[in-house]
């Protein structure tokens, strides 16, 4: 009946059934889609775009009603998840009443046109530490849902490479998986299809610039003899010394311009926990210039 009547949304007793299942108390907003799509007006009743999902870190210190997306007021982020506390709830004769929000998962949606991208704010969902991928699931089929109904077509999905969305992507192919040796995936393992639309695919993939800085990061932490060591396919290791020793003869030769050609400095060979998270530095190493004077110095060597 579903693949006859494709254009159909649930009816609100499934709608409530899928709401009291889903774990993660949800903050959404209706009105949202409501204004998007009094904002497209007649000249963009309908939109091309992608969807974006991102888990963020609720700020410490204030205490957020998972149920309802509320802040209650100001709360001791550790306090409130001392296992000990948790154990206390669980025990007493109430059970585990206090549930704070310390995580919202949020939703974005980027049109695109030939005029360029709008992005707006499409969804979020509260959770208290415990989201799964099978909720990441309901989250994704609810969005997409309420996105089409109002014109905005989803042809995509980009996210990071995160556990839970690792297991979100598995649910995504039907839990098929893939032998860890593939250097090519194959086509049908990388699309769902449309929950609004089963004739049309909604294709999934990982940020680009999260697997930028995982790429530099497992560089950064391979070193000759150590038990991260990358071999090409001679048996010769590679990593981040590379890197290391073109900073080094950078700053030895002390030519302004070719410095600022290559941009390559001690932030960017010795980056902190801080600095790893600045993607501006994490391009640099894997720029044209940079691996260009890096084989130029190989060559003469």
């Amino acid at each position: 009946m579903k693949s006859l009547t494709p254009q159909c949304l649930p009816s609100d007793r499934q709608l409530r059934t899928i709401k009291q299942t889903n774990k993660v108390k949800d903050g959404e907003d209706i009105k949202v889609y409501q204004m998007r799509a009094a904002a497209k007006g007649i000249d963009l009743r309908s939109e091309y775009g992608y969807l974006m999902t991102d888990e963020i870190k609720l700020k410490h210190g204030v205490l957020w009603n998972s149920m309802t997306g509320e802040a209650l007021g100001i709360a001791d982020d550790m306090l409130m998840l001392d296992l000990n506390a948790v154990l206390k709830r669980l025990l007493s004769d109430e059970g585990d009443v206090v549930k704070p929000a310390v995580y919202v998962n949020a939703w974005r949606y980027i049109a695109i046109r030939a005029d360029g991208t709008e992005g707006w704010m499409c969804g979020f969902f509260f959770n208290d530490g415990s989201l799964t991928g099978d909720t990441l699931l309901k989250q994704f089929d609810y969005v997409t849902l309420c996105c089409e109904s109002i014109g905005s077509k989803v042809y995509g999905l980009v996210l990071d490479a995160g556990g839970n969305n690792a297991k979100f992507t598995r649910r995504l192919r039907n839990d098929v998986t893939f032998a860890e040796e593939a250097t090519w995936i194959d086509d049908e393992l990388c699309y769902t299809k449309n929950i609004f639309d089963p004739n049309r695919c909604i294709y999934f993939w990982f940020c680009m610039t999260r697997l930028l800085k995982a790429t530099r990061n497992q560089l950064v932490a391979s070193q000759p003899q150590e038990s991260k060591a990358f071999l090409d396919k001679h048996g010769t290791s590679f990593g981040w010394a590379f890197i290391l020793k073109l900073n080094q003869q950078l700053k030895g030769l002390n030519n302004s311009q070719l410095t600022k050609d290559v941009r390559l400095n001690d932030k960017v060979a010795n980056p902190t926990s801080y600095r790893k998270m600045d993607v501006s530095l994490a391009k640099i190493p894997f720029e044209h210039k940079t691996l260009s004077y890096g084989e130029q110095l190989s060559v003469k060597h």
